[in-house]
């Protein structure tokens, strides 16, 4: 079985409990659909999954942002960069700093697994089979969508920041997203729960942000509290 995760905000709590919850085998796969790190942290997350050979991390917009400041805070000589140390201070104010705090706590050894975990083991986009249906997986969807535009042409701000909308689609496969926050349904149902349309499936939405999970084999959905 595969499964699709997301929206954890960094709530280790709210991981282990939906995880559990799936009862995992080491035959079925879990992807994690950025959401990963936010306002809870996220560390303790990144560590166990590392740990995990069935567990897939896809890199969201705050995964991607941790990377870059993280490896940062990690380097040598920051006297003359002004520019990057505004960008850190904005990241700060748009929810990063709750991340920051907690790589600070780690010691030196956890803080370069959790940089070589977000450098080497995060994908963007993944592409794959689950119960005879055809899926891709994005954090964003893919933004200025194109049907016949290969999946390598999409930049990262396509797939974690991009213009994406669910009534874009592929003819033969799921789009599945993790999170459109502006996003708003317009048909009733969709309130605390998953979207579905066509072929697309959205999991955190205007309407949705909790703790969520959807097993591709048969679109099985699961909630965090």
């Amino acid at each position: 079985m595969i499964y699709v995760m997301t929206g954890l905000s960094g709530d280790f709590q709210k991981y282990l409990e939906l995880k559990d919850s799936l009862f995992l085998k080491k035959s079925d796969d879990l992807f994690i659909l950025g959401g990963i790190l936010g306002e809870k942290g996220g560390m303790d997350i990144l560590l166990d999954a590392m740990t995990e050979e069935n567990i897939f991390p896809i890199a969201g917009k705050q995964e991607l942002a941790a990377l870059k400041f993280l490896d940062y805070m990690q380097s040598g000589d920051k006297s003359e960069d002004d520019g990057m140390k505004k960008e850190m201070a904005e990241w700060f104010r748009k929810g990063g700093y709750p991340i920051a705090q907690g790589f600070m706590a780690l010691d030196d050894d956890k803080k370069e697994m959790v940089i070589d975990y977000l450098r080497e083991d995060f994908t963007l986009v993944e592409e794959l089979s689950a119960g005879e249906k055809e899926f891709v997986l994005a954090y964003s969807g893919l933004g200025d969508f194109d049907p016949d535009r290969e999946l390598e042409e999409y930049t990262p701000e396509d797939l974690t920041d991009g213009d994406y909308t669910p009534n874009c689609y592929f003819d033969d496969k799921y789009i599945v997203c993790g999170s459109l926050a502006d996003f708003e349904p317009e048909d009733d149902g969709f309130e605390d729960k998953i979207y579905h349309s066509e072929n697309v499936v959205v999991l955190n939405h205007a309407d949705n942000t909790k703790a969520c999970c959807i097993r591709l084999d048969d679109l099985k959905e699961y909630y965090g509290d």
